[in-house]
C-alpha cells in the first residue's frame, strides 16, 4: 500500500469524489504530503474552499482512505496519482487533470502507445459502424492504442475492432469501476489483456449529471486527437471534440452525405474547421513521422488475417465458456445457451429455433444475462460474454 495513494485517496474523499477543488487544492501546497500536513492556519485563505471543506481537511483519519486501496486490491484494481511518473503525459498537461486514475487491465501496454480517440452517436447507422470498425481496426493494426467511451454504437464498434486487431484500448467510464453492471458491461471485452479500462472516481461511485461531461475532457486529453466518425448535431461526441480543440489537440471528422441526419454534427466541425478524414491512412500519414520507433504501415490484408485469427481464438474461447456455464443452467436456460456464439443472434432468431413459448424465451435471456453468461448488444441482438 503507497503511502501517496493513502494521502490522494484521503484527499479525493474529503473534498467529495467529484469536486473540482482536488487539483486546485494540490496546485497551491505542491505536493500531496503537504495538503495532508496542513494546519487551520495553512488553509485560511484558500477562498475556494469552503468550512465544510477547511473541516474535512483538518481531519486527518486516513481510515476510509485505507479501505478503499483495500477494495481496489481485492479487485484487482490498480492506482495511479499525478505526482506518479507513469501518469499519462499529455492528460497531465490538460486544465484540471484527475488527480487520480483508478484502472483495471493492461495499463502499460495501453499507456506505452500513441494514442487516439474515436467518439460517435449510439444510433449510429451501418455506415457508420462498418468505418468506424474499419479505420478503429486498421489504426490499431498500425500500432495506435484507441481510446474511446462504453455506450453502445460508435464506442463498441471502434472498441471491439481495435481488440480483434490485437491492439490496445482504453476505455473511460463515468462512474467507479466497480459500480452497478461493471462486470456484465465491460469484462466481455478482454480488456485485461488488450488494454485498460480507467476511471477518475471512487471504485463504488456512481454516475451523475455531470459525469459524462467530465469523462470526456479525460477522452480527448489523453490522446493526441480525436476523431469524430458519426454525430448528429446533438451528441456527446461533439462536447469531446470541443475539449480536444480546447487542449489544443487535433480533431478528425470522417465525411459522410450531407443528408444524413447522423453525420450533421461530424459534418458541421468540417465546416468549423475539423480536418476531414476519408479513412484511416489519413490519421497515420500526421503521425508516423513523429512516431516512426512505435507505429507501423500495415496492409489491409494483415489486418484480414489478424481478425480472422481473431474470429478463430473466439470461437474457441466462446466453446469452452459454453461448456463451464452449461453446467450451472436449467433445461431450458440450456435449451437457448445452446443457440448463443461469439457472434451476435437476434431474440426472434432463438425464439425461431426453441419450441418454447415468447415469454419464456425472454425470461429465460433476461436470467442468462443477470448470471453473467450472455451480454445484450444493439438491435436487440445477444452474445456469449466472452
Amino acid at each position: 500500500m503507497k503511502e501517496n495513494q493513502v494521502l490522494w485517496i484521503w484527499l479525493k474523499t474529503a473534498l467529495n469524489d467529484r469536486s473540482l477543488k482536488t487539483y486546485k487544492t494540490y496546485q497551491e501546497f505542491k505536493s500531496i504530503d503537504a495538503v495532508f500536513n496542513a494546519d487551520k492556519n495553512a488553509l485560511k485563505n484558500l477562498d475556494f474552499l469552503d468550512e465544510k471543506d477547511k473541516a474535512a481537511l483538518l481531519d486527518k483519519d486516513l481510515g476510509g482512505a485505507q479501505k478503499t486501496i483495500r477494495l481496489c486490491e481485492s479487485n484487482s484494481i490498480g492506482i495511479v496519482t499525478i505526482d506518479d511518473d507513469n501518469y499519462p503525459a499529455l492528460l497531465k498537461e490538460i486544465d484540471n487533470p484527475p488527480c487520480v486514475l483508478f484502472y483495471y487491465g493492461n495499463y502499460e501496454k495501453a499507456l506505452s502507445k500513441p494514442c487516439i480517440t474515436i467518439v460517435g452517436t449510439r444510433d449510429c447507422t451501418t455506415y457508420g459502424e462498418v468505418t468506424t470498425s474499419y479505420i478503429s481496426g486498421m489504426l490499431a493494426a498500425c500500432g495506435f492504442t484507441i481510446a474511446c467511451g462504453v455506450a453502445k454504437g460508435i464506442d463498441t464498434a471502434a472498441l471491439e475492432s481495435a481488440v480483434k486487431a490485437d491492439g490496445s484500448a482504453i476505455m473511460v467510464l463515468p462512474d467507479g469501476l466497480i459500480s452497478t453492471n461493471y462486470q456484465n458491461k465491460y469484462k466481455f471485452k478482454n480488456i485485461r489483456y488488450n488494454g485498460v479500462v480507467i476511471s477518475e472516481h471512487l471504485p463504488n461511485e456512481r454516475t451523475s449529471k455531470y459525469a459524462y461531461h467530465e469523462r470526456n475532457r479525460i477522452l480527448s486529453g489523453i490522446s493526441l486527437g480525436t476523431i469524430v466518425t458519426q454525430a448528429p448535431e446533438k451528441s456527446g461526441a461533439l462536447i469531446t471534440a470541443n475539449y480536444a480543440a480546447d487542449q489544443g489537440r487535433d480533431v478528425f471528422a470522417l465525411t459522410a452525405n450531407i443528408d444524413m441526419v447522423q453525420s450533421k454534427g461530424s459534418n458541421r466541425l468540417i465546416k468549423d474547421g475539423a480536418t476531414p478524414i476519408f479513412g484511416y491512412e489519413d490519421i497515420l500519414e500526421v503521425y508516423l513521422p513523429k512516431f516512426e520507433d512505435r507505429l507501423v504501415r500495415r496492409a489491409e490484408e494483415d489486418l484480414s488475417q489478424t481478425l480472422k485469427r481473431s474470429e478463430d481464438d473466439c470461437f474457441i474461447k466462446a466453446e469452452d465458456f459454453k461448456r463451464v456455464i452449461m453446467k450451472q443452467l436449467s433445461d431450458e436456460e440450456q435449451q437457448v445457451f445452446k443457440l448463443m456464439s461469439h457472434r451476435e443472434i437476434t431474440a426472434d432468431y432463438i425464439i425461431d429455433r426453441t419450441n418454447l413459448p415468447v415469454p419464456q424465451v425472454l425470461g429465460i435471456i433476461s436470467a442468462l444475462e443477470a448470471k453473467g453468461a450472455i451480454v445484450s448488444c444493439p438491435g436487440n441482438k445477444y452474445k456469449i460474454l466472452v
